[in-house]
């Protein structure tokens, strides 16, 4: 019996590299590659393929995937620096029958027959021209390029390349890396090459695993190359799109009409029929996180649940009614999960497991103030404020992408930067909606910190795009910029509230007034009224960023510690340390509550040989091998 496991075992380690590679229809046994590089960065390749198919292959021949969208990575001066070109492949020729297909990854070629299979030892020998243009790099030139691709899935056992520079380099400034995408180092106990003149000669004598990419870098004195291709001028139509989003922005808010005024009323009590997650969406028109976790203060005051606490991070919620049936969706979603089939859950167990109810409870809460009758803000208002953000940025990015085409050689490589910069420009000016839209809502300090940060990006990202504009100036840079930062002004003054909602929202401004602002002697008379009374609007100072400056108003009150929280501090009760105490349990609550899990290969891998500022995949060319 052990002799027949010792052998099972052995057959299964044996069969290991052939279940790695059962992915692929065939491998390459062997591939050789001879590159001569032209005055004006254009590649002269040929490739010599030997492919391998299984005796019963339904296949034509192998494909070869060239890319032609390339994103280069780069070290220079110990900073990662990407780019991006679009490539043309030129001066096909092949020993056999081929013909070539393009698409989003790059210029495919089919090699075979498409009335024959193939079975058995297949060889094919082609060649093709790869021009990258010029390449971008003020300070240096350079030969960047992959001798074969990080999404290549074929398997190949061995490989040999010789590339021929047009003129003589520093031979030390030659890098390789190998392995997956992103290795900055080769095995150097895998990739042997030599320096000869203008010629560099190696081999790979390990097989290349499917997804492992075999990189070149070679950083070059500027001027190296001569006569690569540049771009043409694409200046009007920016100018032209740019100006005419700007006086769309422009006539949005001019005709967006006057804001219904938000008439602050005397408050003292919450406003009835609103939990404060109904609070927190009004005020702002911002469904936040921590909106959904006001909830569990709000029912441990109705009753519902208590909160134990050994320590900071040890809390847990125990059930003691169920809620009324008055209660919203969205507040059974978030009860039910919690109690469905327990009395009590820590917070610990909510992790990983309470995103989506979560984002399940936001949108339940926002689609109720969509609702016709309960229509905080105007549909046309938010489509108006919507359009506005998405564009504020597009005079900027068009100044970058025309830009890049003054330098580029199709407007393809302008596009990528461009939809880059608009789209961050997009996400920044609805921060900054977003920040405004919030300012009555947080605290004093977060809502400054929040406005300067906002502003610092904004400025920032204004610079940096100017920055990469390199080769533009005057006016060109400042009209877009100066409309850029118009179109964002405008952007955060276009939302118009409903007249309920105005209505709501003075009598949320009353309340939160009251707790920044009330006097001992009218709270004392309250609290004797109602004993629970701290408690009561604790929640709906918690969701309006003011639970601190509530506690403190309670500071010469004698206030009972609540019959609901059982926590762990042995000192003497006080208002603004439970206040304090509950908002950092809640903040940890809805960290915890809201949490996702990450997502967290033999071959030749990576090493320590040196990469020349390169990384694996990171270069030119390369791509990859299929079959058809």
């Amino acid at each position: 019996m052990k002799k027949l496991f010792l052998v099972l075992t052995v057959l299964l380690v044996l069969l290991i590299p052939s279940f790695a590679f059962a992915a692929s229809d065939y491998t390459i046994s062997q591939e050789d590659i001879k590159i001569n590089v032209n005055e004006n960065n254009t590649y002269d390749i040929t490739e010599n393929v030997t492919a391998e198919f299984p005796e019963f292959s339904a296949k034509h021949g192998i494909t070869r995937t060239i890319p032609t969208d390339v994103e280069l990575s780069r070290r220079i001066d110990g900073n990662v620096v990407k780019s991006r070109y679009r490539a043309i492949i030129s001066n096909i020729e092949s020993d056999g029958p081929y013909h070539t297909e393009s698409g989003n990854a790059g210029l495919t070629i089919y090699f075979g027959d498409a009335d024959l299979t193939v079975s058995g030892t297949q060889n094919y020998n082609y060649s093709y021209r790869y021009d990258m243009g010029d390449d971008g790099l003020s300070s240096m030139d350079e030969f960047y390029f992959n001798l074969i691709g990080s999404d290549n899935p074929i398997p190949i056992e061995g490989m040999t390349f010789e590339i021929t520079m047009p003129k003589e380099f520093d031979a030390s400034k030659v890098g390789f890396t190998t392995g997956a995408a992103g290795n900055s180092g080769y095995n150097e106990n895998a990739l042997k090459y030599t320096v000869d003149g203008n010629t560099i000669r190696g081999s790979i004598n390990q097989t290349i695993a499917p997804y492992e990419a075999v990189t070149i870098r070679i950083e070059l004195p500027d001027g190296y190359f001569v006569g690569a291709r540049s771009a043409q001028s694409l200046l009007m139509p920016c100018i032209l799109i740019g100006l005419v989003v700007f006086v769309i922005v422009v006539l949005l808010f001019v005709t967006a009409g006057k804001k219904n005024r938000e008439v602050q009323t005397v408050e003292f009590y919450p406003p009835e029929g609103m939990n404060p997650a109904d609070v927190g969406y009004i005020i702002d028109g911002i469904v936040e996180n921590k909106d959904a976790v006001s909830l569990l203060i709000y029912w441990a005051d109705q009753g519902n649940l208590e909160i134990h606490q050994e320590d900071k991070k040890n809390v847990s919620f125990k059930k003691v009614k169920d809620l009324p049936d008055t209660a919203n969706d969205y507040e059974r979603i978030l009860f039910d999960k919690m109690f469905s089939g327990r009395e009590s859950i820590s917070v610990k167990d909510m992790q990983y497991t309470f995103s989506d109810t979560i984002a399940a409870v936001k949108s339940r809460i926002k689609d109720k103030y969509e609702m016709e009758q309960n229509r905080v803000f105007t549909k046309k208002s938010l489509r108006r404020q919507s359009f506005a953000g998405a564009f504020a940025a597009f005079p900027m990015a068009l100044m970058l992408a025309f830009s890049i085409y003054l330098d580029s050689y199709e407007l393809f490589a302008a596009i990528i930067p461009c939809a880059i910069a608009w789209v961050f420009g997009w996400v920044l000016t609805s921060g900054l909606i977003s920040n405004v839209n919030k300012w009555k809502s947080e605290k004093l300090s977060t809502r400054t910190g929040s406005m300067v940060l906002f502003t610092v990006l904004a400025v920032a990202y204004l610079a940096i795009v100017s920055l990469m504009s390199v080769d533009l100036f005057g006016m060109m840079v400042i009209v877009p910029m100066a409309m850029t930062i118009v179109m964002m002004i405008l952007a955060t003054q276009m939302r118009r509230r409903t007249e309920r909602g105005a209505q709501w929202a003075g009598r949320i401004l009353g309340l939160k007034h009251f707790i920044e602002t009330v006097e001992a002697d009218k709270l004392k008379m309250l609290v004797n009224d109602d004993p629970k009374y701290f408690y009561n609007v604790l929640p709906y100072a918690y969701v309006l960023g003011v639970s601190d400056k509530w506690a403190k108003q309670f500071e010469s009150i004698a206030v009972e510690p609540p019959s609901w929280y059982y926590g762990y501090n042995g000192s003497v009760f006080t208002t603004i340390w439970f206040a304090s105490m509950l908002s950092n349990t809640m903040y940890y609550t809805q960290q915890t509550m809201s949490a996702t899990k990450e997502s967290s290969g033999g071959g030749i891998g990576g090493g320590g040989g040196f990469g020349g500022g390169g990384f694996s995949g990171g270069g030119g060319g390369g791509g990859s091998f299929g079959s058809w």
